[in-house]
């Protein structure tokens, strides 16, 4: 990992620590996606379907230590990308 993404995997550790387990599936997300974005150099394309971004982001999860019961479901996913 470079340097930026050891700085959020830390800021990760420390939110998921103060987090309430209401939010904790969009945070994951959004930090998961941020995640993509510096790995990558640019954002997530628009009107990705979930699986496909379920398939972009859980390296990221694995990453930050969360075991598979925590990942978001796809319900989430779609909320949490599309507000809908």
């Amino acid at each position: 990992m470079s340097r930026d993404l050891d700085q959020i995997a830390m800021l990760a550790v420390k939110a998921r620590l103060r987090t309430r387990r209401v939010n904790g599936a969009k945070c994951r997300i959004r930090l998961a996606m941020m995640m993509e974005e510096k790995a990558t150099g640019k954002p997530l394309p628009p009107g990705l379907s979930v699986h496909e971004l379920r398939a972009r982001l859980q390296p990221h999860w694995i990453a930050l230590g969360y075991c598979e019961s925590e990942w978001p479901s796809d319900r989430q996913l779609k909320y949490a990308t599309t507000g809908r």
